[in-house]
């Protein structure tokens, strides 16, 4: 189930009920992105329920997920639609736009672009064991490990959290372990 696994020590001085964390997930809930939205995250059941808990406490460990909802415009689009954008601007002002223009023009074009575009989803799951004061993100980057981070810290003021630098992976651990 996790594959990319982040391991931190949660600060000595953090402490939070299920209830506190509860309530303070709730005000960031998952939302798709909006028709000009290029990016959307919030928190979401574990189990994976429509209106379920935003955190599951089993046995003393706590489970949460982050929903993380991108729009993809690819690049090439972007370009073909600044160049048509530019071309237009040429032949009503006379001249080729700068380059302060065409990155406006580029921000156009993104916005027209955007109520197009596919989106595309990312569940990053999260593991909480209070007592061992441990905090497990299953992110594939060091990146989408901070915007959990962050997403977090947001929800539950006073959490702190340090990264755990182990010489030998937990993934290749555990899979040592079987």
């Amino acid at each position: 189930m996790f594959k990319n696994l982040m391991l931190y020590r949660l600060g000595p001085d953090w402490s939070a009920t299920v209830a506190q964390i509860e309530e303070g997930l709730a005000k960031t809930p998952f939302a798709e992105c909006g028709a000009t939205q290029a990016r959307s995250l919030g928190w979401v059941s574990p189990r994976g329920e429509d209106h379920g808990v935003l955190i599951e406490a089993l046995a003393g460990q706590w489970l949460l997920q982050l929903m993380v909802e991108t729009k993809v415009v690819p690049g090439s689009v972007v370009k073909r639609q600044v160049d048509a954008l530019a071309e237009q601007v040429e032949k009503q002002t006379g001249r080729k736009p700068g380059k302060k223009q065409r990155n406006e023009l580029k921000d156009q074009a993104l916005l027209d672009l955007l109520p197009m575009a596919f989106t595309k989803r990312a569940a990053v799951r999260v593991w909480i064991a209070p007592a061992e004061r441990l905090l497990v993100i299953d992110a594939g980057s060091q990146a989408r490990a901070d915007e959990v981070l962050t997403a977090l810290s947001d929800a539950m003021p006073g959490l702190s959290a340090q990264l755990i630098n182990t010489a030998v992976s937990p993934a290749a651990a555990m899979a040592d372990w079987l």
